[in-house]
């Protein structure tokens, strides 16, 4: 019989905050992927908690490129806090390696599941 074996992360990953607060972050991964709908890009970051009771903890956070309004926060801390550029494109792969702060808090997927939501960002002070 094969024998199963997890590694820390995941079995960290089912792991729900307890308490919602801000924690340090360092993003891990980022991909890219086509929306099953129409197409467009969806932009997949894979965040991993560095503190607290996250610390180890990664967390998926999908973005639409529709809405690319609501990438500002994420794209605004890991550039230190400065406003962002209109119209200069930043390639998301340059995010990966970047320690901030997010605020975690229970959310829900699209199936009603429990899952950990970065609901804000800042830089890391």
């Amino acid at each position: 019989m094969t024998m199963i074996n997890f590694s820390e992360s995941e079995i960290k990953a089912g792991y729900l905050v307890q308490t919602p607060d801000w924690y340090d972050y360092v993003i891990k991964d980022h991909k890219e992927k086509p929306a099953k709908t129409d197409g467009s890009a969806n932009h997949i970051f894979i965040f991993e908690g560095q503190n607290g009771e996250m610390s180890g903890v990664p967390v998926v956070k999908l973005y639409s490129s529709k809405v690319a309004a609501f990438m500002v926060p994420l794209f605004k801390a890991a550039n230190g806090g400065k406003d962002l550029t209109p119209g200069a494109g930043i390639d998301p792969n340059d995010l990966v390696g970047i320690t901030l702060q997010a605020y975690t808090k229970r959310g829900q997927n699209q199936e009603g599941s429990p899952i950990n939501d970065l609901v804000d960002f800042r830089p890391k002070r």
